[in-house]
C-alpha cells in the first residue's frame, strides 16, 4: 500500500514563508529559537513529572525559619535530653535503695528477746540459738555465777562478746562489752562467769568432742 501524503507537512513551510516575507527573515530566527525553548521547556516538565524519586539521594531538612521559633524551642526541649544533675540522682538513688530494702525487710531474721529458745546446756549455762547456716551458728550463753566452761578447743575461729556481767579465761578478764576472738584449732582455757554473765557467740556449735 502506497503511503497516505501527510496533509500538515505543506503548513509549516507556509508559514515559514509567510513570515520570512512579512517580517524579514530576523523574525523567522527568533520564531525559530522561540519554538526551540519551548519545546526543551515542555521536555524538562515532563521528565521531571514522570521521573522517579532517587532512593540514595541525600534528604534536605527543612529551614527552622519554616516553622515558628516558639515551635522549634519546644521541639527541641523535647527531643534534647536535660543535662545529668548529680543531686537529682543520687536522690532518686537513694529513694530506690530505700524502696528495696523496705520490701527485704520481711526477708530477715529478727530474735525477740525473752525466756523462748533458752535449753540448757551445762550445769550453771543456758543456751539460745540464734541463726545456723551450714557449720557456724551465732547463739547466746547464759551463765549463772560462778558456772565454768571446761578447757576446749574450736573447730573455726569464734568470736565472743560479753553483754552482761563478765568472763575470765584463765588469767584474762573480759568485761562486759568486751570481745574475744578464739583462733581455729587452737586450745582455749576454761571460760569462768564469776558473778554470772551473758555472752554472744558466734563459730561452731559447740559439742561434747571439743572439750579437752
Amino acid at each position: 500500500m502506497d503511503p497516505q501524503p501527510d496533509p500538515t507537512a505543506p503548513i509549516v513551510p507556509t508559514i515559514g514563508g509567510y513570515v520570512a516575507e512579512t517580517l524579514g527573515w530576523r523574525a523567522l530566527f527568533w520564531f525559530g529559537v522561540l519554538q526551540a525553548a519551548g519545546l526543551a521547556a515542555w521536555s524538562l516538565v515532563s521528565l521531571g513529572w514522570h521521573r522517579q524519586p532517587d532512593p540514595t539521594a541525600p534528604i534536605v531538612p527543612t529551614t527552622p525559619s519554616a516553622l515558628p521559633a516558639e515551635l522549634c524551642d519546644m521541639l527541641h526541649d523535647a527531643l534534647t535530653p536535660d543535662a545529668p544533675d548529680p543531686v537529682a540522682d543520687q536522690r532518686l538513688k537513694r529513694r530506690l535503695l530505700q524502696t528495696l530494702a523496705r520490701e527485704a525487710t520481711a526477708s530477715h531474721l529478727t530474735v525477740p528477746p525473752g525466756d523462748e529458745g533458752w535449753r540448757a546446756f551445762a550445769p550453771g549455762i543456758q543456751m539460745k540459738l540464734l541463726h545456723r547456716d551450714g557449720l557456724t551458728a551465732a547463739y547466746l550463753l547464759r551463765m549463772a555465777a560462778g558456772a565454768t566452761i571446761p578447757p576446749h578447743r574450736h573447730p573455726q575461729d569464734e568470736e565472743c562478746v560479753v553483754l552482761e556481767g563478765q568472763l575470765r579465761i584463765g588469767g584474762l578478764q573480759v568485761p562486759c562489752g568486751g570481745f574475744h576472738l578464739a583462733r581455729r584449732g587452737a586450745l582455749h582455757e576454761s571460760v569462768q562467769a564469776p558473778a554470772g554473765a551473758l555472752i554472744y557467740l558466734r563459730g561452731a556449735l559447740p559439742d561434747e568432742a571439743q572439750l579437752i
